[in-house]
């Protein structure tokens, strides 16, 4: 047997010692002596391969979160619905919690803060950055409710944590069957049952009485959603508005902004024109006004006609969100 081969077999035993006895008794209640006895070196071989216990642990962590962020992320099912998605992330935590059960009780139920050099934390928020991409495609498409990612992840979790630990303690059984269950359940409670269309671009005209909203859904290309409020009423459907419509719509606000002067017009596609939006500027008053008419269902008496009153400071805003929206389109 080579000496490298000796070396690799003494570090990785003096990792597998310290990890049942982080496991078992916590970093604090462990001491370098007692790993090194429960390797079976001497306390000067683990110097060797060791500053302390605050690299034998650190070490430890980096190679037990990354083996972890493997099995839960490689060739992951990224195109697959939400909802699918993240069915794989359970049913692949829970896999490794039954497989890896003193690294998924070192990962999971250790806190780890006061230790983890800069290393070990940029792998954390790593990994923890992967899981808030798979929330983030969940609430872009309207299926996740509109929580922060901190608050999510510790649900979800939690959850998970929790059903490893009711297995362990013999109050439950892990079969496929129940961590489907589980999941299922864990999901509903996410789930944005509403789901409500989530805007990532709008922009909104607005005035005392009232106001015009336009945003676009994500990867729907022109097909704008529509709300308008005006006195008591409100509408709110899809349009067609592709960016070309909307930006000479933008340059011509700007133009009789800038003059404080003219009209803006927006009209959708003419073949379905259910969308009417003018911003007319009176310059001897400075009175600005919103008006126009939008129909929800193509070819039906549902018209409703606005007059909202604004002035220009409402238009300076409605300005730099149609700016940040078609940088986005």
């Amino acid at each position: 047997m080579s000496n490298a081969s000796t070396r690799e077999e003494k570090r990785a035993a003096i990792l597998r010692a310290a990890l049942e006895l982080f496991a078992e008794r916590g970093y604090h209640a462990t001491n370098v002596p007692l790993i090194a006895e429960h390797a079976g070196v001497s306390v000067g071989t683990l110097y060797h391969y060791f500053e302390n216990k605050e690299d034998v642990v650190n070490e430890l962590y980096r190679k037990l979160k990354g083996e972890m962020i493997r099995a839960f992320w490689e060739d992951y099912p990224r195109q697959a619905p939400p909802a699918e998605q993240f069915r794989v992330f359970w049913q692949r935590g829970a896999a490794y919690a039954l497989a890896n059960p003193l690294a998924f009780s070192f990962l999971e139920l250790h806190h780890h803060d006061p230790y983890l050099d800069e290393e070990s934390r940029t792998l954390r928020a790593s990994a923890l950055a992967t899981e808030g991409q798979l929330f983030e495609a969940g609430r872009q498409q309207g299926e996740l409710k509109n929580l922060p990612n901190a608050v999510l992840s510790a649900f979800v979790d939690g959850a998970l944590v929790s059903l490893v630990k009711s297995s362990w303690n013999g109050e439950i059984t892990l079969t496929p069957e129940v961590v489907a269950q589980a999941a299922d359940r864990c999901w509903e409670a996410i789930r944005n049952k509403q789901k409500e269309p989530v805007l990532l671009n709008q922009f909104t005209l607005a005035g005392e009485q009232g106001r015009v909203l336009i945003g676009y859904e994500p990867t729907t290309g022109g097909r704008a959603v529509v709300e308008i409020e005006s006195w008591n009423y409100r509408a709110k459907g899809k349009a067609w508005i592709d960016a070309a419509l909307l930006r000479q719509f933008r340059d011509e606000l700007r133009h009789c902004y800038d003059q404080l002067d003219g009209v803006a017009r927006l009209v959708n596609n003419p073949e379905q024109q259910n969308l009417v939006l003018e911003v007319a500027f009176e310059r001897r008053n400075g009175n600005v006004t919103i008006r126009g008419s939008y129909r929800e269902t193509i070819g039906e008496e549902n018209e409703l006609r606005f007059r909202i009153q604004s002035d220009q400071s409402y238009v300076a805003n409605a300005l730099a969100g149609l700016d940040e929206v078609l940088a986005r389109l």
